[in-house]
């Protein structure tokens, strides 16, 4: 589904919500492009974190991207603090590169896990085995040695990020999960407006009961979000669908 295609309304998220409110198709008046796009980038974080929280076998990634959560940079001999990428909302695992050129997977630590002045821990240089997280930056102990590591490319990490966000320009940008999560984002954005304003009460249950599931004609229905959590959390990598990104690797 992508956000806003007049070419073709039956795949469009801005006709989708227009008609679960009753509006006519085309509307980006009364609900306009800039408020859905508000509430489709919340919709996108809330369904990812999700995701997120649903499984800890893979890391769902907006396949609106162009490149991976994966981010190099060189290491600097001596050096233990570096600055996680802006858009990083995590960390999933670090990598340093031997003096072979070769990755190998660095532990984490907590604070709890080193004893004495944090100051002091892994105070000499050397071949670096471990690293823990301080607001916005990784350090890694022991700090590299440059005979132990190639310097150039010397630090991967892996992390799940930001979301690609909409703006009241975006049109056929895909939303950025498999179809029946785009549904669920375009059923989360007609909440929002359907909660905040009279006269909707009829299509705010409605919706609500797509999203979240309850009892219709005396026999109880599963939501969409359930039921997308409970398939994603459960199902093997190879059974996902091809155009979801993810990265095959174990998440810390």
């Amino acid at each position: 589904m992508k956000f806003y295609d007049t070419s073709n309304p039956y795949d469009s998220l801005v006709h989708y919500v227009n008609d679960l409110l009753g509006l006519a198709s085309g509307d980006t008046t009364v609900y306009s492009l800039a408020a859905k796009a508000r509430a489709a980038n919340t919709s996108k974080y809330l369904l990812a974190l999700m995701l997120m929280k649903a499984s800890d076998a893979w890391s769902w990634d907006d396949n609106a991207q162009t490149d991976l959560p994966i981010a190099t940079c060189p290491l600097e001999a001596g050096q233990r603090d570096y600055t996680l990428p802006a858009y990083a909302i995590g960390l999933e695992r670090v990598e340093i590169k031997d003096s072979a050129g070769n990755y190998y997977r660095l532990n984490p630590m907590d604070e709890t896990d080193r004893p004495g002045a944090l100051t002091n821990y892994g105070e000499s240089n050397g071949k670096p085995v471990n690293y823990w997280i301080k607001g916005r930056s990784l350090f890694i102990d022991p700090a590299p040695a440059a005979a132990d590591v190639t310097l150039l490319a010397g630090l991967k990490i892996y992390f799940p990020r930001e979301i690609s966000e909409f703006n009241a320009s975006t049109t056929t940008s895909e939303i950025g999960f498999d179809e029946p999560g785009d549904r669920a984002v375009a059923l989360m954005v007609a909440e929002e407006f359907a909660g905040t304003h009279p006269g909707y009460d009829s299509q705010l249950d409605f919706i609500q009961l797509k999203l979240y599931g309850g009892v219709k004609n005396g026999k109880p229905v599963q939501g969409l979000l359930d039921l997308i959590t409970n398939q994603e959390g459960s199902n093997k990598l190879k059974d996902m669908p091809p155009h979801i990104r993810i990265v095959v690797e174990d998440m810390e």
